[in-house]
């Protein structure tokens, strides 16, 4: 493969240390890196991401930090062994803490270099992978949750998905990208896989053929948020499984060798496109792969987000899931053992992991779900639908959470992260509990999306509230602060939030956001949400 861009001279540190030698290598050099006592080089810790590795945020920083190990879950898929061992590798080598994290994997934290080979050999004997859940290359592949047993799909998207990882994953001719590439895959209308801010997403779609209808996919490509968001454009085609996979090849192939690779904060894929513009960005996607169909119509519902609580039928006659709420997205090892356990006594070991605080035990019988809310404590024929909590589990991880703490999202924020300003997921569960304790009648969710830096790891771009965390000096002291913005969804009615003036102090945040809800309450109309809300009485009605 012809490197185009090596002879460049304004290449990036990023770039250079690439052309060094490809990040998949990191795997013949683990055992040597692991196992020896001197720091990590700069160039080390670098490639060290194409394994999935990252060093965590040290409190001293001339030393060397705890480790992370990012464990891939394609579509957030997750049997109750593989569970079982996440659970292990977390008690034996990582103090006992897991996060689930935006793109439906998870992240075993507190690791010790020295410790780092022999996770990666557990998982991999159990069928798990961090093979470029970091780096310059494809990240997760996430998609619809409940792949496969959604009543509303419209076709199976899981040979797609199986086919996108073996051409994207762990192959050399796609791993040295200009930056992370995000790829999300649905075959339901109400875009549970966020497909407009993704890198290339595929989407039902609809056509008639001999008078009758078929189904297909079509293909958004260049979206992104960060300190630039940018919405994906729908491309003109209409695939099957097979050209979905080669317009995937085309696209990534045009990225790679086309994408830019020397200011690094402009390398995504969006703003090659941007200056592309649609038309030849397409001519040049025609030139790799030949006669790709085109038409259909996209297949469209309103947006129903990412989280699926509660009790509820599947698509397979007789089968439930059942959907928990995760606070934070934190859990101890000990914790996903008891999911696992959960998985097994009433489905067939089947978990999924969804991008927002929320994990599926799928094919309960519906014959057992109502021994099954007994356990949980759910109680559907309480009166006013409230349920009763009967064991500290189901305390923590409810079935039915309230409308502001179960549809909330936040980054890993400072506690692991070197560029976040603040902590985020404790300080979100705080804020959305109160907020939940303030409007108890509330009868719609909220969601809250907290980020700890400009990168935007949580969406707030696309929540109904959205905060960045942020610094300020008080009484000459450096304070957690926040910058709001609101009216952001994603969907039919796509659109980003509208960024609010000034910084909230970190002791005025909850007030701030209830202020911002009595509003919406106040004045709503009937049916309203606040996403519509906000576009009709405009973001300056909050200021």
């Amino acid at each position: 493969m012809k490197r185009e861009w090596e002879n460049n001279e304004d290449l990036n540190w990023n770039e250079r240390v690439k052309l060094q030698k490809d990040g998949l290598e990191i795997f013949s050099q683990l055992e040597a890196l692991t196992s020896r006592e001197e720091a990590l080089t700069k160039e080390e810790h670098e490639w060290m991401k194409w394994a999935g590795l990252m060093e965590q945020k040290s409190a001293d920083k001339d030393e060397e930090g705890l480790w992370q190990a990012h464990v891939k879950l394609p579509c957030g898929m997750l049997s109750a062994a593989q569970a079982e061992e996440i659970a292990g590798l977390a008690r034996d080598f990582g103090e006992n803490t897991l996060r689930f994290t935006v793109r439906q994997s998870v992240q075993i934290q507190n690791i010790k270099r020295r410790d780092l080979q022999e996770v990666l050999r557990r998982l991999h004997a159990a069928g798990l992978t961090t093979t470029e859940a970091e780096g310059d290359c494809t990240r997760n592949i996430i998609g619809n949750p409940l792949m496969g047993a959604d009543p509303e799909e419209c076709m199976d998207a899981m040979p797609l998905v199986e086919g996108l990882q073996r051409l994207l994953v762990g192959n050399p001719e796609f791993s040295n990208l200009p930056r992370k590439f995000k790829v999300s895959v649905t075959s339901e209308p109400g875009d549970a896989a966020s497909a407009e801010v993704n890198d290339l997403s595929f989407v039902p779609a609809r056509a008639e053929r001999n008078g009758e209808n078929i189904y297909g996919y079509a293909a958004y490509v260049g979206g992104g948020l960060a300190s630039a968001p940018r919405f994906a454009c729908r491309l003109p085609y209409f695939l099957n499984t097979e050209d979905a996979i080669r317009l995937a090849r085309a696209v990534v192939t045009i990225y790679r060798d086309y994408g830019y690779r020397v200011k690094r904060s402009h390398c995504r894929l969006k703003f090659l496109l941007e200056d592309w513009g649609e038309a030849k960005f397409c001519s040049m996607i025609d030139s790799i792969e030949k006669d790709l169909p085109r038409g259909g119509k996209e297949v469209r519902a309103p947006w129903k987000g990412e989280v699926c609580y509660g009790i509820h039928s599947q698509k397979q006659e007789g089968l439930c899931f059942a959907g928990f709420h995760i606070p934070g997205d934190i859990l101890t090892g000990d914790e996903l053992k008891n999911l696992a356990d959960l998985s097994l006594e009433y489905g067939d070991g089947s978990l999924r992991v969804c991008q927002g605080q929320c994990i599926l035990i799928l094919n309960i019988p519906k014959e057992r779900t109502a021994e099954f809310s007994g356990k949980s404590g759910q109680n559907e024929d309480a009166e006013d639908g409230k349920y009763l909590e009967q064991e500290k589990f189901f305390e923590k991880f409810p079935l039915r959470p309230g409308m502001f703490s179960g549809y909330a999202n936040a980054c890993v924020g400072s506690e692991f992260c070197r560029f976040a300003a603040v902590e985020t997921r404790q300080r979100l569960i705080a804020v959305t509990g109160e907020l939940d304790r303030m409007f108890p009648d509330l009868d719609c969710p909220i969601r809250i999306a907290l980020t700890g830096c400009g990168a935007g790891c949580a969406a707030p771009q696309t929540a109904d509230i959205g905060l960045k965390g942020v610094h300020i000096i008080s009484e000459g002291k450096v304070s957690p602060a926040y910058i709001l913005y609101v009216g952001g969804t994603l969907g039919e009615k796509a659109s980003l939030s509208v960024q609010l003036p000034g910084k909230v102090p970190d002791d005025q945040l909850v007030d701030r956001i209830a202020g911002i809800i009595r509003i919406y309450l106040s004045e709503r109309r009937s049916g309203e949400s606040f996403h519509d809300f906000t576009k009709r009485v405009g973001a300056e009605r909050f200021q």
